[in-house]
């Protein structure tokens, strides 16, 4: 993922207050100055405009709070991605970004890194840590497949863990 550089006279345009940008200074006709800055983006993360070009709004969070260019991935610790408070962004991997992942849409077991398995007619338990998969093994129980999966998940990912 290719992020931008945020542009330092950001911070004459922006304030933020309480995980929201305001306008403090006219970039366009159209802004009012105290207004909240940014829309929602289809990917669901919040976007403002400046100078023609997007930036999200959680990496101008970070930039005016910290006042430092933000690393190359945040973290939304509460995986809402339109909550920028301060306190729920971190700096994270690519790995652990997705550690915090929500259980997938397709989940059919309802226990994120357990699927059902057909053939042997038992749950499979398996996830993946630092881009390699761990088999936990196959489990007659659905609620012994979900422990094994949680117990290895909060040992691998630490303050990273989502169990779903």
């Amino acid at each position: 993922m290719k992020v931008s550089k945020i542009p330092e006279d950001i911070r004459d345009y922006l304030h933020y207050e309480t995980g929201e940008l305001y306008w403090t200074k006219k970039p366009s006709k159209q802004v009012k100055i105290g207004d909240e800055a940014g829309c929602i983006h289809p990917t669901g993360y919040k976007q403002v405009k400046f100078r023609g070009k997007s930036y999200r709004v959680h990496r101008v969070v970070w930039f005016l709070v910290k006042d430092e260019q933000p690393p190359e991935v945040l973290d939304h610790i509460n995986n809402d991605k339109l909550d920028n408070r301060i306190e729920n962004l971190r700096e994270a991997s690519i790995s652990q970004n997705g550690f915090n992942a929500k259980i997938p849409k397709n989940n059919t077991s309802g226990v994120k890194g357990v699927s059902w398995h057909k053939q042997s007619n038992k749950w499979l338990a398996r996830l993946h840590s630092y881009n390699k998969p761990i088999n936990l093994g196959s489990f007659t129980d659905l609620e012994d497949a979900a422990n094994a999966v949680r117990e290895t998940r909060q040992k691998l990912h630490g303050k990273y863990t989502n169990h779903g």
